[in-house]
């Protein structure tokens, strides 16, 4: 059986750790945007339009995973925050 999305990681993250924002490079154009921290809690969720940078002021220094998802496709990345 497989599933509709396809798992495509082909996202990168950069500046990588990053203090204030970083830019998303990817093959999607437009996704919806989750960051999630190291306790499994959405902290962000947004719609995502390539290539708008990716403001990390309201996160604390810590680590993170990005998800895109768009129509048939999910991207992760993990990304430090200082």
């Amino acid at each position: 059986w497989r599933s509709q999305q396809q798992l495509i990681s082909q996202l990168n993250v950069h500046p990588n750790p990053a203090q204030q924002k970083v830019y998303l490079q990817t093959n999607l154009s437009k996704a919806q945007l989750q960051i999630i921290d190291g306790q499994g809690r959405i902290v962000m969720q947004q719609p995502w339009v390539q290539p708008a940078p990716l403001q990390l002021n309201a996160l604390k220094p810590g680590y993170y995973t990005i998800i895109l998802q768009a129509e048939d496709a999910i991207q992760t990345a993990r990304l430090m925050k200082l």
